[in-house]
């Protein structure tokens, strides 16, 4: 039977959230214990805590759209 993409790709956002947070985990123990072999700071464990989270995407600046396409002359609609 086959695997659909939307169950691949869930099953990877999941292995991915699991790995973030194994690596979480790890870091704040090695930094409890004051390992100090490379930068465990409360500002690197706060990024690696939305790891494997869903990123907030914003909407495309239509100005900034307009403008890029404005001088642009890869095909027939720019004549």
């Amino acid at each position: 039977m086959p695997v659909s993409s939307e169950y691949r790709s869930q099953t990877k956002s999941l292995y991915i959230a699991q790995v973030a947070e194994y690596l979480k985990n790890h870091l704040q123990y090695i930094h409890e214990i004051g390992f100090k072999g490379f930068d465990c700071s409360e500002k690197s464990l706060n990024i690696i805590t939305t790891w494997g989270q869903p990123v907030k995407k914003q909407a495309p600046d239509l100005k900034k759209i307009q403008a890029d396409m404005e001088n642009c002359s890869l095909c027939r609609l720019s004549a």
